[in-house]
């Protein structure tokens, strides 16, 4: 039983939407008889968008998805009709009037249920009627290239805008174990999505726009009650993020805006719910919800340790054969292959990049930065804020102290976002599940270019994520929690900056350390015995260098502190390292502020 509140919103909202109905109708019949009727068309459309505005706003409150699903599909109809991109013909228009009529039944049984269970296999079907027209419209009517006849500023604005949203939409589905528990943070993921749908469904963007549409019906269903099968969806997320990125970026060489791999995308992005058998004998119009439910229920009352299955139980009902059940299982297991193929063939491609590779600039792209630049500006300025200068120049020097700050916060918001995304894709490429914190923000903003502090930090996240948090198994068994943390802070200490890298993983292997410095003769027997872990730590980072064989035995690659003790000479800084088996390790550069 719903609340009164929420009851009477509902009323409000089914009367409103009913009301709507009942005003388009009429005119979309009537253009049925009088096609040419230009004025009729226009005041349809007009109230079809107010109609499917109303569902759209209404559908997540009250979990009505079923009812929601033709309307977008209508509403990207008749977007697609109004930029001139194709004529609505008659079966258009028909398509139309099903819709509308769909839903004025529709809500006519939700007033009486306050749900819309029972119209999942009617909108599944109608959904895909609009949706086929749609694409057969846009099969004769599509042009190769898109942005055709648009003005180049307007085009670029638009770019700069779908770049900034997709940079958006990154950091939150880099964030997504956090986000997944607040169902308002993944509705405005929603919004932005839907957005980008629209901007690119407007420059006839095919190939974006499928994607998308993907990608918001996943999480949609999400917020819905289902569940994600996979436990990182975000990869998925993030992957289709990753290759709109790279079309937008291929498109100022190229002129053509399409998505490399794009099938494997949606069969990875729709195949990362799995439907239950009940929704899949609905929706291949077999049987009725209330007839699931019926079946759930003799399901869970059913005697005995082991319950029948759904399946089993719906033909007991008589209510399916277990010919039709077969059948609806064996599409299940042809999708669930088909979403196996995709994802083995997109970590494939992924490979082929050697190392993680943020999507988000440290700056905007319109401006050219030097970060080292700025930031001695900025400390001009702040110095000249602290000198007695003549009134006149007062109001000069406190404003370009405040555009100076502004600048520099914009950047550091697109760093935090860099960093945070190196360490997500460390963390798919290791195998981890990591969780990243950085403190000290404002520090870094005003002593640090961008640039460089990603430089020297990089390869002690990558050490940290690699070889410092073990992978989940491992943790549970040493009692940890699952997601290992990887921290960055920054903090001034006396006439240093002081900028820490830590990690709750392994530590480092002493022993191993030890062994490895006896070895290369950088103590004897005698002193092994009386030395402290930090200080065997340090004779083991002093000796660290990129020769060819470095003491750590990887004749291939410098190791992250060698690479890492080098950039710090150009800071005349200082490394210390603590660290504690199985409880984790902490890098520490110790630089001047002057520097």
């Amino acid at each position: 039983m719903l609340p009164k509140e929420n009851q009477n919103t509902l009323e409000r909202f089914i009367l409103q939407g009913r009301t709507l109905v009942q005003e388009i109708l009429p005119k979309l019949r009537q253009l049925l008889v009088e096609p040419e009727r230009e004025d009729l068309l226009l005041s349809a459309i007009g109230r079809g968008y107010e109609l499917f505005l109303v569902i759209r706003q209404n559908a997540s409150q009250f979990h009505l998805e079923h009812l929601l699903a033709p309307s977008e599909a209508m509403a990207a109809m008749l977007e697609r009709a109004r930029v001139n991109q194709f004529q609505l013909s008659s079966q258009h228009i028909s398509l139309f009037i099903e819709v509308c009529s769909f839903i004025d039944q529709g809500l006519e049984l939700i007033s009486k249920e306050h749900t819309d269970q029972r119209l999942a296999a009617s909108a599944t079907a109608l959904q895909a009627a609009v949706e086929e027209a749609l694409h057969a419209s846009q099969a004769v009517n599509a042009n190769p290239l898109p942005f055709v006849g648009v003005d180049l500023e307007i085009r670029d604005a638009f770019l700069q805008e779908s770049e900034q949203l997709l940079a958006t939409a990154e950091q939150e589905f880099v964030l997504w174990d956090f986000i997944a528990i607040d169902h308002e943070r993944v509705s405005q993921l929603c919004r932005i999505l839907h957005r980008l749908k629209q901007n690119f469904s407007i420059y006839d963007c095919h190939d974006f726009e499928r994607l998308i549409m993907a990608l918001e019906s996943a999480l949609n269903r999400y917020l819905h009650g289902e569940f994600f099968h996979t436990e990182y969806p975000e990869r998925v997320f993030l992957r289709c993020i990753d290759a709109m990125r790279e079309s937008l970026t291929r498109f100022s060489l190229s002129e053509i805006l399409t998505i490399d791999n794009l099938e494997e995308h949606l069969v990875a992005v729709q195949g990362l719910i799995r439907q239950p058998l009940g929704e899949l004998l609905i929706e291949a119009g077999l049987v009725d919800p209330r007839t699931v439910d019926d079946a759930l229920f003799l399901q869970k009352t059913s005697p005995g340790n082991h319950p029948r299955r759904i399946g089993e139980v719906l033909v007991g009902m008589g209510e399916v054969t277990r010919e039709q059940v077969e059948e609806v299982l064996q599409r299940q297991e042809v999708q669930r292959k088909q979403v196996e193929h995709a994802e083995t063939q997109l970590e494939t491609i992924g490979k082929v990049h050697s190392e993680p590779r943020s999507t988000v600039p440290l700056f905007p792209k319109e401006v050219a930065v030097d970060g080292q630049k700025l930031a001695r500006i900025a400390s001009i300025v702040k110095q000249m804020t602290a000198l007695q200068l003549p009134l006149e120049l007062e109001p000069f020097v406190l404003e370009l102290d405040q555009l100076s700050r502004s600048f520099i916060q914009e950047s550091t918001s697109g760093l935090s976002q860099h960093l945070q995304r190196i360490v997500h894709d460390y963390a798919v490429r290791y195998s981890k599940r990591v969780h990243f914190h950085l403190e000290g923000v404002t520090v870094i903003e005003e002593e640090f270019a961008p640039g460089k502090l990603v430089d020297l930090v990089t390869p002690l996240l990558r050490n940290s994520v690699q070889h410092g948090v073990e992978p989940v198994q491992q943790r549970q068994e040493a009692e940890k929690k699952k997601n290992g943390r990887v921290a960055l802070s920054a903090l001034r200490q006396g006439a240093e900056i002081w900028i820490s890298v830590e990690d709750d993983g392994v530590g480092f292997d002493l022993k191993k350390i030890a062994r490895l410095c006896f070895d290369h003769g950088l103590v004897n027997r005698n002193d092994l015995g009386n030395l402290t872990g930090a200080e065997l730590l340090q004779i083991f980072l002093n000796n660290q260098n990129c020769a060819p064989q470095p003491v750590a035995g990887d004749a291939r690659q410098c190791t992250g502190l060698a690479v890492v003790k080098k950039i710090l000479q150009d800071f005349n800084g200082k490394m210390d390292i603590w660290s504690r088996p199985g409880k984790g390790a902490r890098v520490t550069l110790r630089i001047p502020q002057a520097s």
